[in-house]
Formats: structure tokens, sequence, C-alpha cells
């Protein structure tokens, strides 16, 4: 869905998907956000929401990212405590 409509749930973009299966469940409220007319949840919104509101309500699994020095650059994968400070450590440089 990339007019990225969160009013209209018969197509629906990857954040929208865990909006609709998460908003609600144990406490957890997502905020909503305006871009480009449109109220829509980014990843970056839910990585913050992850990191500042609700760290209790989400397990960290793991982290990957390309590895371009790798043949075919194949994804580096960080789980457990190295994987949650890339995550957090890649947010700080966002802002």
């Amino acid at each position: 869905d990339f007019r990225f409509d969160f009013a209209d749930s018969s197509r629906q973009v990857c954040t929208e998907v865990i909006y609709r299966s998460l908003n609600g469940v144990n406490g957890i409220d997502l905020p909503l956000r305006r871009r480009g007319g449109h109220v829509t949840l980014s990843a970056d919104d839910l990585i913050t929401y992850w990191l500042e509101e609700r760290p209790e309500a989400f397990e960290f699994v793991l982290y990957a990212e390309e590895a371009p020095r790798r043949p075919g650059h194949r994804a580096h994968v960080l789980d457990g405590q190295s994987g949650m400070r890339r995550l957090e450590e890649l947010m700080q440089k966002g802002r």
C-alpha cells in the first residue's frame, strides 16, 4: 500500500500490519504521526517506542544489516546485547 493510508485496511504497508496486530495488546499504544498528508507509523517510530516507551513489551530477537565487504554482501547478524546496542547506536545517529 504505497498510499500509506492507515484509515483503509483493504491494503496495508508492513508497519500497518504490525500496528493492526499489536496496538492495544497488553497496553501497547503505538503513536501514529502525520507524514505526507497521511497518518502513518514508520519503522523508526516502532524502534523509538520500544527503546523509549515500552522496552518490556517487546523481545529483541536480532538485528541484521548488509555487510558490503562480505562475498555477496551477506548480512551481518547481531543478536542479544550486541544487536540491541547496534540498533540503539543507529537510532542515536539518526537524531
